[in-house]
């Protein structure tokens, strides 16, 4: 893109209007340094490139990393940005003749490509013009003269972009009389063939018949008014399906025994189009044991908890080889902070050597840094001793670190006991045994 790149940027204010906003930049390096890059093309043009955008995890030219634009934000604005939900521009630009719908579009595709992210923050000098388009301007911050983040970042100006004002978050729940109301506008707004088809009380009337077989549901905007309808039934006119549709590569929605499919009845020499429509073949159904309940679009998120020798290290080598996530454990997080000296990592190793607990609030920073790494959101995670008490598992939440799934290894004392006890270390293969069980 490098080629469409120079053009894009020679129209649009030339290099020195960029190299003043975001620096020296070279685009091969942006890409591969970068959380994510993306560029955006006219739909009939195809070279023609429109935009390009390069998100990071951090405010660009900002070498202390995520830790204090994070706190400068607590500080000063009430907006719940943290490491894991917050993306910064570090270059963008945008064809001057389409820039707003460009960067909508784009910002719009980063929301729908990571689920995680809430929130895109540019910042800018304070004598920049640039308006960056479709983005909020954040309330001029009241900060105390004497702090550090007055000082620090006294000569930005920040601009927030919110998943909310793209993809609305809606409220579902199931549909009741009282939203016929809301309804009838959209319905009528969709087609007046419909309404005048199915007449002024069609809705309500659909509402009002749910049964077992028969539901619907709603989606509810902010004011709790509701927006949208989906009705579901199992009541099927299965010949009119087969009549108005090709089926055949489905059976014609059949239930055909075990083994069989419609092209392999058709092989074996007889019109059976007409005897399969409108049937529903029932079978004998073997009870099969339901699958577990892990874990559909996105990347597994698992909490595994227990007490010492109730089999954690077993569990978690198993569900790391089936699901390829990542596992971390609190201890290992804490030695490689410390080891590679991140912020956290020195507060860490001056309290453990002066002998005492490291706290939860600082815990709780090493792990959630930790899960807003590229490999944690891409492949899912298993969280292997954390948390341990109420509080820690509030803090996890405050921070938005939500599990699919929470496995405890409820496993009786006693039986904990016999295993602790008899434990030993082969000194020669590092390799933890029992005496008894091996």
């Amino acid at each position: 893109d490098k080629k469409g790149l120079t053009a894009l940027i020679s129209k649009s204010g030339g290099p020195s209007t960029y190299r003043k906003r975001f620096g020296s930049y070279n685009f091969a390096q942006l890409i591969e340094s970068g959380f994510i890059s993306l560029t955006a093309s006219h739909s009939e043009q195809r070279k023609r490139l429109l935009g390009y955008l390069t998100l990071n995890d951090s405010p660009r030219g900002y070498s202390h990393g995520s830790e204090k634009w994070l706190a400068y934000f607590q500080e000063a604005y009430e907006v719940d940005t943290h490491s894991s939900n917050t993306l910064w521009v570090d270059f963008l630009v945008a064809d001057e003749e389409m820039a707003a719908e460009t960067l909508q579009t784009m910002l719009t595709t980063v929301y729908d490509a990571l689920p995680s992210i809430d929130y895109i923050v540019m910042n800018l000098d304070a004598n920049d013009e640039n308006a960056a388009l479709t983005f909020d301007t954040l309330p001029e911050a009241s900060l105390a003269d004497d702090s550090e983040a007055a000082s620090d970042f006294s000569n930005m100006v920040f601009k927030l972009h919110t998943r909310e004002s793209v993809i609305p978050t809606l409220s579902i729940r199931a549909a009741c009389v009282e939203d016929h109301d809301d309804l009838v506008p959209i319905f009528d707004q969709q087609s007046e063939v419909l309404s005048s088809n199915y007449g002024d009380f069609f809705l309500a009337e659909m509402i009002a018949a749910q049964d077992k077989g028969n539901k619907a549901l709603v989606g509810l905007n902010k004011q709790d008014r509701a927006c949208g309808l989906m009705a579901v039934s199992n009541d099927v006119e299965l010949t009119m399906l087969q009549t108005c549709f090709h089926l055949e590569s489905y059976d014609y929605l059949c239930k055909l025994p075990e083994d069989e499919t419609y092209d392999q009845l058709a092989m074996q020499g007889g019109a059976v189009e007409d005897d399969l429509k409108g049937l529903d073949i029932e079978e004998e159904k073997e009870e099969v044991e339901a699958p577990p309940p892990v874990l559909a679009k996105e990347p597994p998120r698992i909490i595994i908890a227990g007490a010492p020798a109730s089999g954690k290290g077993t569990q978690c080598e198993m569900l790391v080889e089936k699901y390829d996530v990542v596992h971390l454990s609190t201890g290992d997080m804490l030695r490689a902070a410390v080891a590679a000296e991140t912020d956290v990592g020195l507060q860490a190793k001056e309290v453990m050597e002066s002998g005492n607990l490291v706290p939860d609030e600082l815990i709780t920073k090493i792990i959630v840094d930790r899960l807003a790494q590229p490999d944690c959101q891409i492949k899912g995670w298993l969280l292997d001793g954390f948390p341990r008490t109420r509080a820690q598992a509030d803090s996890l939440a405050e921070n938005g670190i939500v599990p699919h799934i929470f496995l405890l290894l409820n496993v009786p004392d006693e039986d904990i006991v016999a295993r602790v006890t008899g434990r030993r270390l082969d000194p020669e293969t590092g390799k933890i045994y029992h005496v008894t069980f091996n």
